[in-house]
């Protein structure tokens, strides 16, 4: 057990050892929390860094900040909007959809995050890149990936592949208490307001799990945000033109 009665993790006690300074991406949600909190507890030296990539889920892309603020670590807004209007013309262009009907636009947003991030924590001093990907899903391999790529020598953090954290961790209501075991409140969102997740960014809006993965469900049960249904759409053609400032 580590100075804090929380069991040692090889892979954090590393980057002790080495003065390593971890660049988390977070969201300012749960598992971003209890990441940077759990780092920093184990001897890390963290800094926080979160994207605005003009996501029209957010009020107010700056809250970020002030739900980290009690973790007790910094945190930086880095300011990506310029780079994912760019990609979103590449994908307009390169008609980038899964299937012919999927936009690209969520992958988009990983590569500008990745690269913008990366950019931002270099500038910070951090040698440790650490993403908030379970290790289930494409989004860790998608981070990983464009870091490799990007910077060889750039190193790689993800917590939920942590055997310890994993351990420490098993859900949110480990997660919980150990926010509340530090004075650190977090309040969950009514699954009833909202009964699947979503991610968006300036390109557009993707809406998965939760009751999305049942085929008995209705694809309705989905607020748009960035457009309405096509049955509430207005009865006549519109054109548009799409032209880069760049």
């Amino acid at each position: 057990m580590g100075e804090n009665g929380m069991k040692e993790s090889p892979i954090l006690k590393k980057y002790v050892e080495n003065g390593d300074v971890v660049g988390i991406c977070v969201s300012g949600g749960l598992d971003s929390k209890t990441v940077a909190l759990r780092l920093r507890l184990a001897g890390v030296k963290v800094k926080c860094f979160t994207a605005d990539i003009g996501q029209p889920d957010e009020e107010d892309v700056n809250d970020v900040i002030k739900k980290m603020a009690p973790c007790g670590v910094e945190t930086v807004v880095v300011d990506l909007k310029k780079e994912i209007a760019e990609g979103a013309f590449e994908a307009v262009a390169a008609q980038a959809m899964y299937d012919g009907g999927y936009w690209q636009s969520t992958g988009i947003g990983r590569y500008v995050t990745a690269r913008g991030l990366l950019q931002a924590m270099k500038k910070a001093g951090c040698t440790v890149l650490s993403h908030g990907a379970t290790g289930r899903g494409n989004d860790q391999v998608r981070f990983e990936r464009y870091v490799n790529v990007m910077d060889p020598s750039f190193k790689v953090y993800a917590p939920w592949r942590d055997p310890v954290l994993l351990e420490e961790f098993p859900g949110r209501s480990q997660m919980l208490s150990f926010l509340q075991k530090h004075g650190i409140d977090h309040k969950i969102v009514s699954q009833a307001s909202k009964r699947y997740s979503t991610d968006a960014n300036i390109c557009g809006l993707s809406n998965e799990a939760e009751d999305l993965e049942s085929m008995q469900t209705p694809i309705t049960i989905v607020n748009p945000v960035m457009g309405v249904w096509p049955k509430d759409a207005p009865d006549k053609q519109e054109e548009i033109t799409l032209k880069s400032l760049g």
